[in-house]
């Protein structure tokens, strides 16, 4: 009696051992590619960070209140393009934000400064490697800006998380 009993005290301690193991194994499946995701995400964003910024070297940001127009000059670093997809401009009124998501060449109430017309032309640039380019936004669906920050997207599509610049917005 004592020998079965020895016996089926070992088959659950291996039982137990199996469990632990295969628990181990399933939890490690799940968190190491998150980890590992979220590590390339903030590298890549990392790797961006004080290399992208708003630029008022010129005075060409600002908001035209009788146009309802908010232009803003934003400054690529060096060796951005091959890092970058675009980036995301939050403005700021009232207690409220509407966030202008640029990475591609069109984006609603967004264009190109000193075009045609007021607000310029539809088909967006961005900079290059250590240059600026300015960018009109037609506010008259909203509240006059007060605020804008930038921040940037990456290459792979994902929006970095941490805010790059900060402006008060002053009238034109």
């Amino acid at each position: 009696m004592k020998k079965k009993r020895s016996q089926s005290e070992l088959i659950t301690s291996i039982l137990l051992i199996l469990l632990a193991i295969a628990l181990i194994s399933i939890i490690f499946a799940v968190v190491i590619p998150m980890v590992r995701n979220n590590l390339n995400k903030s590298k890549e964003c990392y790797e961006l960070t004080g290399k992208i910024s708003f630029d008022n070297s010129l005075g060409l940001i600002c908001y035209d209140r009788t146009n309802k127009k908010l232009d803003v000059t934003v400054h690529y670093g060096d060796a951005m393009e091959e890092k970058i997809k675009g980036f995301v401009i939050s403005v700021m009124s009232n207690g409220s934000s509407k966030a202008f998501r640029i990475d591609s060449a069109s984006v609603e109430d967004v264009f190109m400064y000193g075009g045609i017309g007021i607000f310029g032309n539809a088909s967006l640039t961005f900079p290059g490697n250590n240059e600026e380019k300015t960018y009109s936004m037609n506010m008259s669906k909203y509240s006059e800006p007060q605020i804008i920050e930038l921040y940037a997207v990456a290459k792979s599509g994902n929006l970095c998380e941490g805010k790059l610049n900060t402006m008060l917005i002053e009238r034109c």
